[in-house]
């Protein structure tokens, strides 16, 4: 419909999943997945724009046969918590504007977080959660 090529969505869909693997490999190492069945998964996000990443994460999180998934956002365009809402058994969003041109509308400062920083904040948390039972 937008007129771009098959072959220009495949080559950039290969890199993405690169990308993805990338950082599920860097982030999380040796560690194994979460095991979430039976449990309230909670995807949070900075924000959700079109809801194509969102719908992507909670498809993903299904597989693994939570209880109930919960989504949590500060902002999204109303159209897009429309189209979320029947995929998961909760969403929450702070503010839904009817005038969403981008996330970073809403943020003083929306630079990109680095590995680094995601590094470090999930080694806090597990240690912060270490010995603990869900």
């Amino acid at each position: 419909m937008l007129g771009i090529a098959k072959s220009e969505i495949e080559r950039v869909t290969a890199q993405e999943q690169t990308e993805l693997e990338r950082r599920e490999n860097v982030y999380r190492g040796r560690r194994p997945p979460l095991k979430v069945e039976g449990l309230t998964a909670i995807l949070v996000d900075d924000g959700i724009a079109t809801g194509a990443s969102m719908q992507a994460a909670i498809a993903a999180l299904r597989q693994m046969k939570p209880a109930r998934v919960v989504v949590a956002v500060p902002v999204a365009p109303p159209s897009t918590c429309d189209r979320l809402q029947p995929l998961v058994d909760e969403l929450v969003c702070a503010y839904a504007p009817e005038f969403f041109y981008a996330i970073g509308q809403f943020y003083g400062d929306f630079s990109q977080v680095t590995d680094d920083q995601v590094i470090d904040l999930i080694q806090r948390a597990s240690h912060a959660t270490a010995g603990k039972v869900a």
